[in-house]
């Protein structure tokens, strides 16, 4: 009788698990098999890491009471022009004339690229402008000789509509990165370790 062919997998396992079953063979061992718990889990490595994203978390919620960009722009432009516009949130009443409008953003276009806002977070919202065809439907004039509604007539037969919402004034904050930043720190770091 012959032994069954063994593929060289199934012998290298046989032999690994002999070895590690009758004691010999300590380096084929884990050298995790004689740590504490804690470094075999990594936990004081995890725990590091939580501790530094709870104290940036903290550090954030502390920095974020205080104004962003936008609302110190509209505050250092209210106090120059004396009144608000429709877009900034102000205690300060609204410019209600073309004179104090005109001064308003006069005062915005020479503060909101050079402000002394530096220490404010970088920003708390950001508003896009939005443009987009709400409508196309067909254009009827006035007919005065039918004295009735009537449908265009050549190349001017449809009508578009475009509407544009302006949410918000914007305030430009130039910002300089690294360019190793923490997603590559924290890769490293786990590639190393």
């Amino acid at each position: 009788m012959h032994d069954q062919p063994q593929s060289g997998l199934d012998r290298a396992v046989w032999w690994t698990e002999h070895v590690l079953r009758h004691g010999s063979g300590k380096h084929l061992r884990s050298p995790s098999a004689n740590m504490p718990w804690s470094e075999y889990l990594e936990l004081n490595l995890v725990l590091v890491f939580l501790g530094l994203a709870l104290a940036f978390v903290t550090i954030i919620g502390i920095v974020g009471f205080y104004l962003c960009t936008a609302q110190c722009v509209w505050d250092l432009v209210g106090e120059q022009a004396g009144c608000s516009g429709p877009w900034m949130t102000s205690d300060l009443p609204r410019c209600s004339n073309y004179t104090t409008m005109r001064d308003l953003i006069t005062a915005y276009m020479n503060t909101y690229q050079s402000h002394s806002c530096g220490s404010c977070p970088r920003f708390c919202m950001s508003y896009l402008y939005n443009s987009f065809v709400t409508d196309r439907k067909t254009l009827y004039v006035w007919d005065s000789n039918e004295k009735k509604w009537c449908m265009s007539s050549g190349d001017a037969a449809l009508q578009t509509q475009l509407y544009i919402y302006f949410n918000s004034m914007m305030v430009s904050v130039y910002e300089e990165r690294f360019n190793y930043d923490w997603n590559l720190f924290i890769s490293d770091l786990g590639g190393s370790i």
